[in-house]
Parts: structure tokens; C-alpha cells; sequence
């Protein structure tokens, strides 16, 4: 059965008293007397949280929940959180829902509890479009990570596996044992044990006898308390018995060491937004950049568009292309509002528009209609409101992506590297990298770092560790053309074969070519006619106000750079294989690519790469960066298992063991 392209949102009617009912489980939200009082009661008093975080003795703490419903026991949770964690602390909440509400019925439901209203309203312009899938949303300058999954019960907890997460404490709510079965199913009490570890405590407020007794058979210790208000009795306990879960290949593996120092190679965009996730963490953080200032390199455009290239199919680089714009557009727009990013100079993030320039986009188009109808994230529109939208002529039919943009990729790497805790070291040339506890950078300080990232391009085949990564160099030119007073400009990103930005400083960016296997970055005439060429293709109304002054193409100024691409086109993101060791372990699959085989798979000690972003780095490198800050950190990835494994540094070399695509010497 294929998988539904859009989640389906929550079935709900209102009674008198404001709380909502769901139509399908013919059950309420919260309580009729007082949902926020029992959230407190049951949740937060029976996991013990404000105890154990005002004693909390690492910097993170990961609660897990079946069922989002309307969100009030996360902000509950929340709320505590600010009261009782020490300041430099992280929460990671992960919640489950199969059917999210939409944002107007969230905020309708939780207006009934304005002492939450400061913390609703974070929560609210950042709730994620009804798509399947993770959302990760950051909320209070990055203190709380909310990962919201959009998904049934039993898809999440087995991903949630695959990623070997491992939480401190249950909220086991969703609707009544009575009327959703599945979520309180054996099946559903197994994942939660694999996913707990000694002393992980739960909550509940159920007390039906055969799930107090299926977790004790699973190692729970089970407490039978009080429930609230007329409710009789609820559940809670603690986990006083291990369960070893299954590793698969692309398992994230947990290590037990102290990160407080990281060294990344690289000042472009990968490793610009890495240092600033890190840096926010209070890890000290070092990034060193062979050239003399950041983003000289793919990430050093004045402009570039915040934006993906949507897709019908549920591939795994369409998936990532999509979770990766989403959050990257929520990302962007917290550095803007907390003043990190300044409005107009930085970029804007006011959408952008993709035409229908062809049959092929045409018949796209309307096959995204299937997978995205009645979701705000795109709208179809036609020529002439298209062309209300731009204010500029626009000749085709097309979409307008709302979670879209653009941004000045210079100045973001610029902004994000100045912040505390980072320390920029430019004209330094990392020729070499060795562990002996710790890493030691030839080239760089005698200082030995905790964790390495690499993350400069294709520079990174330059290391034994990354020597054998497949990256592809594709050469990339923009084009400027200086624009006359009278020209009406866009006022928004208009992407066709290539792209058009609002224009800057009187000029007109015009973007871009796509030249394989070429390295050159002196400025090419012909590139610059490419460009034109598609302008005038497919804007040609545009393309003769500004070009009838007829400039000749070889007196136009640009930039040429270099991308870095991966055959498959999915970034590199993760933590890197010891490759003899990996070969040794994986080789059975040459025989038998179904063979189980059991383990972790060797990694090198805290050595990690982020690289292969193509001409995506403003949409893809945030989400990555995210990803390999949790490895690093042993928190929850922002990933599904499906991309953490499509995103694996290790998935070439085992496509090409099981394919027998190896020269092993005996």
C-alpha cells in the first residue's frame, strides 16, 4: 500500500466549555474539568520531573509522548522546564500523532489556557504543515527541541529505534486503551521498553489491568496512584530492566565520551550553521578556513534562493528535499527574528515562485496538486496572478511555495560564525587530521579537539578518513545586470531553468549555469549567455526591459564557483566509517546483501563529515547540521531512520561491497 502524501488532520467537534472532542475515537483532548491541572498531575508530578530536573545531572533530558493531540502536555512540560532546568540544558520532546490537528484548531483549543499564551504562540507560528514525516521545530533560542512525528504509532516507535533513541521519561497518553487499541497495544509496550533505558520512568492516566501487567512482564516497575480529579486510579513507574535493541548499519552509535571542544574544517555555509548549533550548546567551537575570510568558496553568492524542487514521489532525496526546506525555512526565520539575521540586507523569506515552463513542469505540477491539495505550503496560481504576486510580467502558469525565500549566503555565514564561543581561524590550511585521544590538526593549533567535522566540499577527499567519499565538482555561474530606474523589478524569487532574485544594489541577478567535471572559476562569456538565454526563454517580457540598453554579454560582471555534488545527489551527513573494519564486517553481504548481520557498524572515534550540498546549501545544511550536532551530542536526530540512512557517509562503500564493486587483496 503506498503511503499517504498528506497526513490526515484530526476529525473534531467543540462542546459548550471549549474542549475539544475527536468525531473518530469519540473521545475528549483533556479533561472537562481542568486539562492543564491533569497534565501537571499526571505527567509531570508522576515522572517526577520537577525533582529530577532541578537536579538534573547532563545537559539534556528526552521525554517521549504517544499522542500530541493538542499540545498541552508539551507546553506544560515546557513551562516546567523554563522554571526548574539549569539555563545551559536542552529538552527534547518527541511526540506522536496520527492525526495532528490543523493550526486553527490548535490555537482555538489551547486559547482555553492564556496562562500558556506566551508559550502557545511560539508553538503555534511554528506548527508544521500536515505533511508525514519528522518535523523538528526549536523553540525558546533552541533550549527545546520539539520533534513532532506525523505518523501511526507503530512507523514512529520502530523508527525511533532504528535511530537508537533512548528517552528519560514516557507520556503515555493518546486517547483511551478502550477506544484506540493500537496505541496501547503489546506490540506498542515492547517499542517503548526498547527505546527506555534503566530508571526510564512513565506516566499515564490509564490503570486497565492488562497494561499495567504487560509492562511489568516487559521490566517495568509499575505504581498504582490516585488518578485526577473523579478518575480513580492511573499508572505510572520506572524501567528496572534492560532490553538490547537491534543495530542496524546506519544505527547512530552512542558514545561515552565528553564533547566540550570541536574542530570543523570549513567556513561555507555546512560548516558555518554546525559551529552556531554547537556554539549554542556551549561547546567550545574552532573552524578552520584555508582561504581568508568564510564562504569564499560555493556558499560565497550574494544571493541564492531558500527553495526545493518538489516532487510527487516519495523517493528518499525528495523526502529529504522537503524535511529539509521546512526546517530550514522555521531555522531562517528565528534568525531573523532574534536579530542573528537582518531583513533585506540578510534576504527575505517571503516565498518564491516556480513556473510551469514546460509540458514536463506542467505535468509535475499537477501531480504535486495530488500530494499537496488543501496544504497552505503551495498555491497554483495563474500567469496573471503570478504576475500580482512578482510585479513583474510572468508568462507562465506556476506555484507560489510559501516556506520559501532568499537569503545572502556570505552574510549568513558571516552573521553565524561571529557569535560566542566560536573561533574563526582563517588562512589556515588542515593538511592533515590524527587521533591519539583526541584529534590533532597538521596544520592547525597543538590543541587536540574532542570531535572533528569536515566540511569543506570537495577538499574533504584530501583526508585519509574521507579520501574514498564519491563527491563531484560542478561548476556554477551568476550573472549581474545593472538595472535602468524605470525597470519594474520582482519582489520575489521567480525559478524556472534557472532563478531570479529580487534585485540588489540596482542589479539583477541572473542564475545560473550547471557545467560538469569543470573546476574553473574565472568568469565565462558564454555562461553569461546561458543565462540570458533562459531569461529570455522563459521571461521574455522581463528579459526586454532590462536588456534594452543591449548590453553585451562579455561586458557583464558575475561569479563563478565550484559545487560539490554527490552521485545521488543526497548530502553526506554523518559520522565517518573505518573503512577496513566496515569492509571486514559488511563483506557477507557480497554473498547475500539480505544477510542479518548484528552489531554497530565501526565508526571512527567523534569524527564526522557535512558535505555534497550541489546548489542546495541554504536549504540542505541546516537539517544536516542538526543531524550530525546530535551524534556528536547524543541527542535525538532530526532525521528519520529512512535518512539518516539515505544521508549515511557509509551507504557508497556498502552499495559497492554488496555489488562486488571492490579490489580486496587477500
Amino acid at each position: 500500500m503506498t503511503k499517504p502524501t498528506q497526513a490526515t488532520t484530526a476529525n473534531i467537534k467543540w462542546r459548550d466549555n471549549g474542549v475539544p472532542v475527536s468525531i473518530d475515537f469519540n473521545d475528549v483532548y483533556f479533561s472537562n474539568t481542568n486539562g492543564l491541572a491533569e497534565s501537571r498531575y499526571v505527567f509531570l508530578q508522576h515522572n517526577q520531573l520537577p525533582q529530577r530536573w532541578q537536579n538534573l545531572s547532563s545537559n539534556t533530558f528526552t521525554i517521549i509522548e504517544t499522542g500530541f493531540g493538542t499540545g498541552l502536555n508539551f507546553l506544560a512540560a515546557w513551562e516546567l522546564w523554563q522554571q526548574s532546568a539549569p539555563a545551559n540544558s536542552q529538552l527534547h520532546f518527541i511526540s506522536i500523532e496520527r492525526y495532528p490537528l490543523t493550526k486553527q484548531q490548535l490555537s482555538q483549543a489551547l486559547a482555553h489556557w492564556p496562562e500558556l499564551k506566551p508559550l502557545a504562540d511560539q508553538l503555534i507560528a511554528n506548527y508544521p504543515h500536515p505533511i508525514p514525516g519528522q518535523h523538528r521545530v526549536e523553540l525558546d533560542t533552541g533550549k527545546v527541541c520539539l520533534s513532532l512525528i506525523f505518523e501511526d504509532i507503530e512507523t514512529s516507535l520502530t523508527d525511533l529505534q532504528h535511530n537508537h533513541v533512548k528517552c528519560d521519561a514516557w507520556f503515555l497518553d493518546g486517547f483511551a486503551p478502550s477506544k484506540n487499541p493500537v496505541m496501547w497495544s503489546l506490540q506498542t509496550l515492547e517499542h517503548i521498553t526498547a527505546l527506555s533505558k534503566i530508571d526510564t520512568s512513565f506516566a499515564t492516566f490509564t490503570a486497565v489491568g492488562r497494561i499495567r501487567r504487560d509492562l511489568q512482564k516487559l521490566g517495568f516497575k509499575v505504581t498504582k496512584s490516585k488518578g485526577y480529579g473523579i478518575k480513580r486510579d492511573m499508572l505510572s513507574g520506572k524501567l528496572k530492566q534492560h532490553m538490547t535493541a537491534a543495530m542496524q548499519w546506519y544505527t547512530p552509535v552512542r558514545h561515552n565520551s565528553d564533547i566540550n571542544s570541536v574542530a570543523i574544517i570549513g567556513a561555507g555555509l555546512a560548516g558555518a550553521h554546525l559551529a552556531y548549533g554547537l556554539a549554542k550548546l556551549g561547546i567550545n567551537t574552532h573552524v578552520f578556513e584555508e582561504k581568508n575570510s568564510s564562504a569564499q568558496g560555493g556558499s560565497g553568492n550574494d544571493q541564492g534562493i531558500l527553495y526545493t524542487r518538489l516532487s510527487h514521489e516519495k523517493l528518499h532525496l525528495s523526502e529529504f528535499s522537503l524535511a529539509a526546506l521546512l526546517y530550514s525555512y522555521r531555522y531562517y526565520q528565528e534568525l531573523f527574528n532574534n536579530g542573528v539575521l537582518t531583513e533585506k540586507d540578510d534576504g527575505e523569506l517571503k516565498g518564491s515562485i516556480q513556473l510551469a515552463f514546460n509540458d514536463k513542469t506542467k505535468a509535475l505540477h499537477e501531480k504535486l496538486k495530488q500530494r499537496f491539495s488543501n496544504n497552505s505550503l503551495i498555491t497554483w496560481l495563474s500567469r496573471g496572478e503570478l504576475s500580482t504576486l512578482a510585479g513583474i510580467n510572468i508568462e507562465h502558469n506556476g506555484i507560489y511555495l510559501s516556506d520559501s525565500g532568499w537569503l545572502n549566503p556570505q552574510q549568513v555565514c558571516k552573521k553565524l560564525l561571529s557569535q560566542p564561543n566560536i573561533t574563526l581561524h582563517t588562512n589556515t590550511k588542515i593538511s592533515a587530521l590524527n587521533y591519539t585521544d583526541g584529534w590533532q590538526l597538521t596544520g592547525g593549533p597543538s590543541a587536540k579537539f574532542d570531535a572533528v567535522v569536515i566540511c569543506n566540499a570537495s577538499g574533504a577527499q584530501s583526508y585519509s578518513q574521507s579520501t574514498d567519499l564519491p563527491l563531484k565538482s560542478i561548476r556554477g555561474q551568476i550573472s549581474y545586470v545593472p538595472l535602468a530606474e524605470s525597470v519594474d523589478r520582482p519582489n520575489l524569487p521567480v525559478c524556472y531553468e534557472g532563478y531570479l532574485p529580487p534585485p540588489q544594489n540596482s542589479q539583477q541577478c541572473v542564475g545560473a549555469t550547471f557545467n560538469l567535471s569543470d573546476t574553473s572559476t574565472q568568469l565565462s562569456t558564454a555562461d553569461h549567455v546561458t543565462n540570458l538565454a533562459q531569461l529570455q526563454q522563459y521571461l521574455p517580457s522581463y528579459y526586454n526591459s532590462i536588456m534594452n540598453n543591449n548590453i553585451a554579454a562579455e561586458k557583464l560582471t558575475g561569479r563563478a564557483s565550484i559545487r560539490c555534488a554527490t552521485p545521488d545527489y543526497t548530502p553526506i551527513a554523518g559520522q565517518l566509517a573505518d573503512q577496513d573494519k566496515f569492509i571486514q564486517q559488511y563483506l557477507p553481504l557480497a554473498k547475500n546483501a539480505k544477510r542479518n548481520i548484528s552489531g554497530a557498524a565501526p565508526l571512527l572515534p567523534n569524527c564526522y563529515v557535512s558535505v555534497g550540498y550541489g546548489s542546495r546549501g541554504l536549504s540542505y545544511s541546516p537539517l544536516c547540521a542538526q543531524h550530525v550536532i546530535s551524534l556528536i551530542t547524543n541527542t535525538p536526530s532530526p532525521l528519520s531512520s529512512k535518512l539518516v540512512s539515505a544521508t549515511h557517509p557509509a551507504r557508497f562503500l556498502l552499495r559497492n561491497i554488496i555489488k562486488g564493486k571492490l579490489n580486496i587483496e587477500d
